[in-house]
């Protein structure tokens, strides 16, 4: 759903069914109302340059076992 703002959201049906349908009830209820709007103009925005060819990234991987 998009605001005035040009803001976009998932509405609480998109998070249960759509986004987040393996989770509790109360985890999706607490997502949809913390969850951080994004600015529709981004999806149409074209890039020079993709910043994982040029930015280190970092990730860890274990194996240890509990």
């Amino acid at each position: 759903m998009a605001d005035a703002s040009g803001f976009l959201s998932l509405t609480k049906e998109g998070m249960s069914k759509h986004f987040a349908q393996d989770l509790p009830a109360a985890t999706t209820a607490v997502m949809t109302a913390t969850q951080g709007p994004i600015l529709g103009k981004s999806f149409e925005q074209k890039l020079g340059n993709a910043a994982w060819k040029t930015k280190p990234s970092w990730y860890l991987t274990t194996d240890a076992t509990t």
